[in-house]
């Protein structure tokens, strides 16, 4: 609590000005006890994972729907898609690598070819999110519809390959 000293001695009868004199303790006990409600209370970040199949070991199963990719060793990434197939195969076209270009003045990169693939996924949600800003829906119905627009979109399963390899030969 705050106290106020009073001098009683003074000269002259002049009468001296009290000097206030606040005690701190009480703040600092009220700043930490806030400080440790707020500490316990808070919630964090929870981290976002994404899941993994790896593959057994004994029958690596080819994917007949998704992409695969190849890291070469000299930071190139090449791709195809579907079963790999090579030129001895009957009744089958080969399979064609394709190479991601990743320099400035390239207009690929792994982000945009993996958004064009999910291109007819994105124009939905879009639309769904300008039904929601003109409030012709509510956040909640927003949610459960593209909730519910990602589970009917088959996911595009994606295999990474590294290679030790300095280049691949297209």
């Amino acid at each position: 609590m705050s106290e106020i000293q009073n001098n009683t001695n003074s000269k002259k009868g002049r009468v001296k000005k009290n000097s206030p004199h606040l005690d701190m303790t009480p703040m600092v006990d009220l700043a930490f006890l806030l400080l440790t409600f707020f500490v316990l209370t808070a919630t964090f970040n929870q981290s976002k994972t994404m899941e993994f199949a790896f593959p057994s070991e004994g029958n690596p199963s080819p994917i007949k729907k998704g992409i695969t990719f190849l890291l070469s060793k000299d930071d190139r990434i090449f791709y195809y898609e579907g079963e790999l197939k090579l030129s001895g195969a009957v009744n089958k076209p080969k399979t064609t690598l394709s190479e991601l270009n990743f320099s400035s003045e390239g207009a690929r990169s792994l982000h945009h070819f993996l958004l064009e693939k999910n291109k007819d996924l994105h124009t939905q949600i879009k639309s769904l999110l300008i039904h929601k800003t003109n409030h012709q829906m509510d956040e909640q119905e927003f949610k459960r519809l593209v909730m519910e627009k990602k589970r009917i979109r088959m996911l595009i399963p994606i295999l990474l390959k590294p290679t030790t390899r300095p280049a691949i030969k297209m």
